[in-house]
């Protein structure tokens, strides 16, 4: 299971860097796209975080555009209210 994560940790820093790349070209050009993407790049990166840690309490949050689109605009008040909901469902 180790490997499963390292290689999820690995992939994701690839994709969050080239995210964060691009969102510092949207900052200059749209500052309002750029910052929201910068928020979800960040979120996300915070979810994953969070997943690892929380994987031996079987609290696991999905990475998809809804819990993505959710963390950009409510930032770290969503992603706790999404863990809540997790709490609370599971």
């Amino acid at each position: 299971m180790s490997e499963i994560i390292s290689t999820q940790l690995f992939s994701w820093a690839v994709y969050a860097i080239s995210l964060f790349v691009l969102c510092l070209f949207f900052m200059n050009r749209i500052e309002r796209i750029g910052r929201l993407c910068l928020q979800g790049v960040m979120g996300v990166s915070f979810i994953l975080i969070i997943n690892c840690i929380a994987y031996k309490f079987d609290l696991c949050l999905g990475i998809n555009i809804y819990t993505t689109a959710f963390a950009s605009v409510f930032g770290m008040p969503g992603i706790g209210l999404m863990y809540l909901m997790l709490g609370i469902v599971t």
